[in-house]
């Protein structure tokens, strides 16, 4: 099994990556082995729908359904804000 970047599978005390679980468990299932499967949202949410904890990689945060894009959403909601406070400073002047 190879390391997780952003998120590990918590189960009975140890932690795995989720591209590795739907490997093998694909495999073992099927006797198929998914080389083009991504992690973040595509993974993340079928192992959530399975029941399973799904944390941020190194932490014991737990996370939900679409995970990823929340986090865009917020950056990018964050940035707009920023934008808007610094034209706005600039046009106070």
């Amino acid at each position: 099994m190879f390391p997780s970047f952003k998120y590990e599978l918590a189960y009975k005390g140890n932690r795995y990556s989720p591209v590795d679980v739907i490997k093998i468990a694909s495999k073992e299932a099927n006797g198929v082995e998914f080389s083009t499967l991504s992690g973040g949202n595509q993974t993340n949410n079928v192992l959530i729908d399975l029941g399973f904890t799904v944390v941020l990689k190194g932490t014991n945060q737990v996370i939900g359904k679409n995970h990823s894009d929340s986090k865009r959403k917020l950056f990018k909601k964050s940035v707009s804000l920023e934008l808007y406070n610094f034209k706005r400073s600039k046009l106070v002047r």
